[in-house]
């Protein structure tokens, strides 16, 4: 649990740190759970009071082509990259209608707008977060409850480098080549790391 303002106010990191201790964790292995997220809500409830801004992110799911992903794999992604963001809203969306007011941001990928060969569980996923996202603010605007998506491109993460590996690994290339073959298709010329996207 990340609260805004926590980096500058130790008393708001205790707070957090002893809302998410409370709750344990809501995600485990590749998915969310619908009683931890439940339990967050709680405890973040009573910590806090309320919850007026929700940011939804989860981890990119695994690489792969439709032929050599399982249903396992299928199913797990499907609950990773879109059962989470449903199961936070619907955790954190009422308190937000009833108050009045509140902010949720849901954190897709590039893959939802422009397909990406082997991420096709992120292609086939995120684009149904954005609808959802979307569907969510036209219904609940009247509420003060807005809803958006952030879509960021190419991030230097350590997902995104693992990505760059296998991909240099099943062209034969080199890393750095696959690196800057990618950074050319960003037109800054070059992709930042998770800092640089955050401001």
């Amino acid at each position: 649990m990340i609260c805004s303002g926590t980096a500058r106010h130790p008393r708001g990191r205790r707070r957090a740190r002893t809302a998410g201790v409370r709750a344990g964790r809501a995600g485990r292995g590749r998915r969310v759970h619908p009683r931890g997220v439940r339990t967050l809500e709680r405890a973040a409830r009573r910590e806090f009071g309320a919850v007026d801004i929700l940011v939804s992110n989860a981890g990119g799911p695994p690489r792969g082509d439709i032929l050599t992903m399982d249903e396992k794999a299928w199913r797990r992604g499907f609950e990773l990259t879109l059962m989470s963001t449903v199961r936070l809203m619907r955790a954190f969306l009422p308190g937000m209608i009833d108050r009045k007011w509140g902010r949720i941001v849901t954190i897709t990928s590039i893959a939802a707008k422009q397909p990406i060969n082997d991420l096709l569980l992120s292609v086939v996923f995120r684009p149904g977060v954005h609808g959802l996202s979307k569907v969510v603010s036209n219904r609940y605007a009247s509420s003060n409850v807005t809803v958006n998506t952030v879509c960021p491109g190419y991030i230097l993460t350590s997902r995104q480098e693992e990505i760059l590996d296998a991909r240099a690994k099943a062209s034969g290339k080199t890393g750095s080549r696959i690196r800057r073959e990618m950074a050319a298709e960003v037109p800054s010329g070059g992709s930042g790391g998770p800092r640089r996207w955050a401001r």
